[in-house]
């Protein structure tokens, strides 16, 4: 169950009441946004009623995996002229749950806005965990984001490729269920992207219910185990699935690609 602001859990080695500090803090982040990075300009009118409809539709995605909804608001979205952007210009948008806030480029065309903020949005909705400060650090970190896992010492993380690949999934599955919105009646045809990585995890999905049709009995079932433990943090099960069909490691070696979808297609194929 979530706090007040997108956490579900605090991990680490401390008393209960320092963690309830730590869950504090991050809802204060989320209620009053203290931490905006840029400047922000004012939003369009189109702009806010593309922000309602990916609240609408992540919940409705949400409610189908049998997960609460929750309203990720407006204000802890931004939208940067692009000569305030400082990431890559290539990025429409980013989620900075430590901050808890979308960012956003302007998009000319409505109907990219507003697939890439859905994407970003599902990121925010998605399980996520922080870790307390412990000796030595001074400041709270991320450990679990969706599918991805960062180790305790914040040196490594794993999963992202796979987790970029299912975000995108998602997006392309649900969030095209509302592309008849009057908004985006002149607009044309969207492009999705992480092409190799949602490749990837559909032969994944593909082989794992191939091998194990008692378990998953189709390749939608695979995908919505991937959704769930995406959604709500159980990833166990699906690991040890994975490892007993092939091969004890397995999970792990998938993980292991990181945000290389060349290297994931690569492991996967050899399954």
């Amino acid at each position: 169950m979530k706090f007040k602001s997108t956490v579900d859990r605090v991990v680490g080695r401390l008393p209960e009441a320092d963690k309830q500090e730590v869950a504090k803090e991050m809802e204060e982040r989320f209620l009053t946004q203290y931490a905006s990075k840029g400047p922000e300009r004012e939003k369009l009118n189109w702009e806010r009623k593309a922000i309602r409809l990916a609240d609408t539709a992540t919940n409705q995605l949400l409610q189908e995996y049998s997960e609460k909804p929750f309203t990720f608001p407006e204000k802890n979205i931004y939208i940067l002229d692009r000569k305030d952007w400082t990431g890559d210009v290539n990025t429409a948008g980013i989620y900075l749950p430590r901050i808890q806030s979308i960012f956003m480029q302007p998009r000319q065309n409505k109907l990219n806005f507003y697939k890439n903020l859905f994407h970003e949005m599902l990121h925010a909705k998605s399980y996520y965990a922080v870790q307390v400060p412990t000796q030595g650090q001074e400041a709270i970190r991320d450990y679990r984001m969706g599918l991805v896992v960062r180790t305790r010492n914040n040196e490594k993380d794993y999963f992202r490729s796979l987790n970029e690949g299912l975000t995108e999934e998602l997006t392309k599955r649900y969030a095209s269920r509302t592309f008849g919105d009057e908004m985006f009646r002149d607009e044309q045809a969207v492009d999705f992207a992480y092409s190799g990585e949602r490749n990837a995890l559909q032969q994944l999905c593909v082989k794992l219910s191939h091998r194990d049709e008692e378990l998953y009995p189709s390749p939608k079932a695979v995908f919505d185990a991937f959704a769930k433990a995406m959604l709500n943090g159980d990833v166990l099960k699906l690991g040890r699935a994975i490892d007993q069909t092939f091969g004890k490691g397995t999970f792990r070696k998938i993980g292991e690609a990181k945000d290389d979808s060349v290297q994931l297609q690569k492991i996967v194929n050899s399954l």
